[in-house]
């Protein structure tokens, strides 16, 4: 079993694009009932590439600079809403044997601007998802 969870960080980050581009946070708040509801689009989650040429409602890929850590953080952006691709979805995986559960889980802990964000470990966001990540694990 999967579990898909919206951290209220990136809940935050929601309500403040809604005030910036309403078309962008329906389309994304849609995305997200899309996914939690998806089983099948809930395993592409971890699979750096996935969507990468078009193929499906997503692009999938990891953060290199985190994942360089050990920190297992990915970010997904839509194909399928023209309206929010310049924003991204930023979350974390957290397979069964970390939590000691039954299942795997996906937070999703950031919703970005991709003209704004760089990825990088001294990022303020990034350093807000990192701790979000270790509270988590």
């Amino acid at each position: 079993m999967i579990f898909f969870h919206i951290h209220e960080d990136a809940e935050e980050d929601l309500r403040k694009l809604f005030s910036i581009d309403e078309a962008a946070f329906k389309a994304i708040t849609l995305l997200l009932s899309d996914l939690d509801g998806d089983v099948d689009l809930l395993d592409r989650l971890n699979q750096h590439g996935y969507g990468a040429y078009g193929a499906g409602k997503i692009d999938v890929s990891e953060i290199t600079s985190l994942q360089q850590l050990g920190e297992n953080f990915w970010r997904l952006k839509t194909i399928q809403y023209e309206n929010c691709k310049r924003f991204r979805i930023l979350y974390c995986y957290v397979p069964k044997i970390v939590l000691r559960q039954n299942q795997e889980h996906y937070t999703v802990l950031a919703i970005v601007d991709r003209n704004t964000y760089n990825y990088q470990p001294n990022h303020e966001i990034t350093k807000r998802i990192r701790k979000a990540y270790r509270e988590l694990v």
